[in-house]
């Protein structure tokens, strides 16, 4: 896998979720890349080869948990801030379900789901 396919898988799975953000699409792209950088850094590779670096066929799997964990989590420090606001009577405020609903998935995509068994996780 390729990043340009990477880059796809993320624009894909997650677009519903972008659209929530209201960022355009330069930020996105941006936030895209750092998680392909940070996958392919937990993958092992170097730093000069980020670029232009492919995974081989025995690592698809764990570089998609990888990209689902690092798009996940700066998606999730976006939500962070927002909050549902209702005022009728008194003030109430609590943290957006789009936050809570990430941080259950970011729980279970913690990055020992990527295979690699010298992480204390899954494996």
């Amino acid at each position: 896998m390729n990043r340009a396919a990477a880059l796809d898988y993320l624009q894909g799975e997650y677009a519903e979720i972008a659209v929530e953000t209201g960022l355009e699409q330069s930020p996105l792209l941006k936030a895209y890349n750092t998680a392909i950088d940070q996958s392919l850094r937990g993958l092992g590779v170097a730093e000069s080869d980020l670029g232009t670096a492919d995974t081989t066929s025995a690592q698809v799997t764990g570089y998609l948990a990888l990209l689902d964990f690092y798009a996940l989590t700066r998606f999730n420090r976006i939500f962070a801030l927002r909050m549902n606001v209702n005022i009728s009577g008194s003030v109430q405020a609590e943290q957006s379900q789009m936050l809570t609903m990430g941080r259950v998935t970011l729980d279970f995509l913690e990055p020992g789901w990527a295979g690699d068994p010298s992480w204390g996780g899954m494996w």
